[in-house]
């Protein structure tokens, strides 16, 4: 591990609180260095208070460019799509999403649509400055679902995005088709937020934290980003 923080809450409200005033330090800091800053961001619930509070920090929002993580491959309009949930998320700051790069394409399969997500995400200032990351009681973030249909390509190709189709569980629900950013894109971000709650995902974290473990695929970010904070509470 390069640079591994962690840091432990004992409330969701507590540790979107100080998620928001570290990236808020980190993503100005970007701005006196670069004209230009691009922030990748995941769905789920979590994050989407943080979301919600950094729409209405004193930023320069026309020169931040958002991108997902990762994408269900259904319509951007739907209620599971990350997108729809990133949408609303930031609806309070219309310009936020005028600099927004979708994932979702009108092609009926995510793996044909990977030549047009490649060429979209090579429009983003690069490397990003931010990147916030969630965690399944799997071991998967993004759509990097051990065991997946496309993960190997997905953990060794040097594009950006990657066709997945996850096995079948609660935890992907029914929508197994997936984009997601290659491990080789997460780990260009100059910062890289992690957030985990729940003491169940805690121990699947120390597991992936003690080694590299394809199963986990979580555990190869850990053990190679340059940049990791770790945001977990109970």
């Amino acid at each position: 591990m390069k640079s591994l923080t962690e840091h432990r809450f004992g409330s969701v409200a507590a540790l979107n609180e100080a998620l928001y005033q570290w990236s808020l330090a980190i993503l100005l800091r970007a701005f006196d260095q670069h004209e230009q800053v691009s922030m990748l961001v995941s769905g789920g619930r979590t994050p989407l208070p943080f979301y919600a509070r950094l729409a209405q920090a004193p930023l320069p929002w026309s020169r931040l460019q958002m991108a997902l993580c990762d994408e269900r491959w259904i319509s951007a309009d739907m209620e599971l799509s990350n997108e729809h949930a990133i949408r609303n998320a930031f609806a309070g700051n219309p310009q936020v999403l005028q600099n927004f790069t979708s994932m979702k394409t009108p092609h009926e399969h995510a793996g044909a649509a990977v030549d047009t997500c490649n060429q979209r995400y090579a429009t983003l200032p690069w490397p990003p400055a931010l990147t916030v990351l969630g965690m399944g009681s799997d071991g998967h973030t993004a759509s990097l679902f051990p065991g997946a249909t496309g993960l190997d390509h997905a953990l060794h190709a040097q594009g950006f995005c990657a066709a997945i189709k996850a096995l079948p569980s609660q935890i992907t629900g029914p929508c197994v088709e997936r984009m997601t950013l290659t491990l080789w894109a997460l780990l260009q971000s100059r910062h890289t937020a992690l957030l985990i709650t729940g003491e169940d995902k805690w121990h699947v974290y120390q597991a992936a934290r003690e080694r590299e473990d394809q199963q986990r695929p979580v555990s190869l970010l850990l053990h190679r980003a340059a940049a990791i904070d770790v945001f977990w509470c109970a």
